[in-house]
């Protein structure tokens, strides 16, 4: 490995620190008003993924919510704490925005991160044996380092830490690969644990409990439709179906296969498996259209069953007719109730001349 003189040495320091003046020299209110815009951008953006997510039964609302919570936490982690974290606002004597004190949203303490990256990284960056964040003590990124067996099955590491990066980070201080030689034992990295353990229960807490659990009062909504959406399945053992009352929009979503909830989803099985569907069609008076979509349904299998009222039975109350239009609606679907007087049968109505009247 060549190695630079003195004289090189010297030179190197002189454009570096020029380099820092000249930074130095153009910071200012515009570099003050980017990383406090950022901030406010952060909190508006963790602020509209958590009310959204709530409704997050509805796919499209569940996407975005996902995608406004993930966009926050990088903007978090990355443009800010990150660089907040290497001092880079600490000019502004802003404490919110101060490096030493500053703790990032994410399981992986401030201090850990300081010791380990901005310390560690950024002394010896790429180092072997000296950087951890050089492949994270398990990942074999250089011909440099003496290749062994294990290291051909380090996609799933990969694979692992992509998933776990926040854990990966947070427990990068563990420094695992001297524990395994025994370079240094648990004891000694016992208060890193506590603190990680702290940090770590705080975050999990918040994350995977606390926010959850925000969502709780529209559980009974996710609870219904986990147990209603087995309906819209055709191996779904199901005799008949009634739809009371069946709009006349949702006919024609029905008869032209515009299937988007789970009515017409559920509907739609019972007529591709020949099963009974019962369709309450509550408007009236009807058009030509409402009639052709009817007469479509009724092509496919599907009983129309306008709920007209009979007098027939002399009702003496309202309950009366709703009671007779309920059985005659139940008989369709093969369920058989005496909620109501039957034409001909004992103790109903007699039949027309029955009586010799």
């Amino acid at each position: 490995m060549k190695k630079m003189t003195e004289a090189q040495l010297a030179e190197l320091e002189t454009d570096l620190n020029a380099i820092r003046e000249e930074v130095l020299a153009d910071l200012g209110e515009r570099d003050a008003r980017y990383i406090r815009r950022m901030v406010r951008l952060h909190r508006s953006l963790e602020a509209g993924g958590r009310i959204m997510m709530p409704f997050g039964f509805l796919p499209p609302v569940f996407v975005a919510a996902t995608a406004t919570l993930g966009i926050a936490k990088i903007l978090e982690n990355m443009e800010i704490g990150h660089n907040v974290m290497h001092g880079q606002y600490d000019w502004m004597n802003d404490p919110s925005l101060n490096s030493q004190t500053y703790e990032w949203d994410t399981v992986c303490t401030g201090d850990s991160w300081r010791r380990t990256h901005n310390y560690e990284h950024h002394t010896y960056t790429n180092i072997i044996g000296k950087d951890r964040d050089y492949g994270y003590a398990v990942l074999r990124l250089t011909d440099d380092e003496p290749w062994k067996p294990w290291h051909t099955l380090q996609f799933i590491n990969y694979i692992l830490l992509s998933v776990f990066f926040q854990w990966g980070v947070g427990l990068h201080e563990l420094e695992t690969e001297k524990l395994r030689s025994r370079e240094i034992s648990w004891r000694e990295k016992l208060p890193f644990l506590k603190q990680f353990a702290r940090k770590g229960g705080r975050q999990a807490f918040k994350d995977y409990v606390f926010f959850p659990l925000l969502t709780f009062p529209v559980a009974p909504i996710v609870l219904a439709g986990n147990v209603g959406a087995p309906v819209s399945s055709g191996s779904f053992r199901l005799d008949a179906m009634i739809v009371a009352p069946c709009s006349v929009k949702t006919a024609s979503n029905l008869a032209y296969g515009n299937t988007g909830d789970l009515i017409t989803r559920a509907a739609d099985v019972m007529l591709k498996e020949r099963r009974t569907l019962v369709l309450a069609v509550r408007e009236t008076p009807l058009h030509a259209g409402h009639l052709e979509t009817l007469t479509k349904l009724a092509n496919l299998g599907a009983v129309i069953f306008p709920p007209v009222p009979a007098f027939y039975q002399k009702p003496q109350e309202i309950s009366d007719l709703v009671d007779q239009t309920c059985m005659r609606l139940l008989d369709q679907a093969g369920v058989h109730i005496d909620a109501a007087p039957r034409w001909g049968e004992a103790g109903g109505i007699r039949a027309i001349g029955g009586d010799g009247n």
